[in-house]
């Protein structure tokens, strides 16, 4: 997830998450962001969420799985026409009050993602803050996923050289009954 700001004027502004990447699919669900305990009026100025550039009605403000969020946009999940795949991005508009004057660097951004095709319980969170969530994230940031419901399943393929030495195995029984039944004859 990336996270960038535009600046509109002097108190009100653009938060854009674009969702980079991701192993094994899903859609962003929620995102948004903090002042924690600066008290910059944080408010959501426009009742639309953009996708890719084009206003998307079905999303909404207000989220479930990233409380405590001054601003939050939540969406719908899980194969619908304005899910925010990898690649996509999704931005919505806030205000601040006078004393924000641009101090990005003071607020805290977050995102949820689910509805991975291949992992139906999967939920994953990521914050720019350390100690947002369980597990350190790159640059500083944090995230959290059960890893027991996040993890990829894996199939067991036996490599070549154990397939050999299965078959040379089966042959040399093969070649010890046949011997037993010389033997008895």
């Amino acid at each position: 997830m990336n996270f960038t700001f535009a600046t509109i004027d002097a108190t009100h502004y653009t938060l854009t998450v674009t969702f980079v990447s991701s192993n094994a699919g899903g859609s962003l669900y929620e995102f948004g962001l903090t002042d924690g305990a600066n008290n910059f009026g944080l408010g959501t100025t426009v009742g639309n969420v953009s996708k890719n550039g084009l206003v998307n009605l079905q999303w909404d403000f207000g989220c479930n799985g990233l409380p405590g969020l001054d601003d939050c946009a939540s969406g719908p999940t899980g194969g619908k026409p304005d899910d925010v795949f990898a690649g996509d991005n999704a931005s919505f508009q806030f205000t601040t009050n006078s004393s924000f004057q641009g101090n990005f660097a003071a607020l805290e951004e977050q995102a949820h993602i689910q509805a991975f095709p291949n992992l139906p319980n999967c939920s994953v969170k990521v914050s720019t803050a350390a100690g947002t969530f369980s597990s350190p994230g790159a640059s500083g940031g944090s995230f959290n996923a059960d890893a027991t419901s996040c993890a990829v399943p894996t199939s067991t393929t036996p490599e070549p050289a154990s397939l050999f030495l299965v078959g040379t195995g089966l042959v040399g029984l093969g070649g010890v009954g046949a011997v037993r039944r010389r033997r008895k004859e």
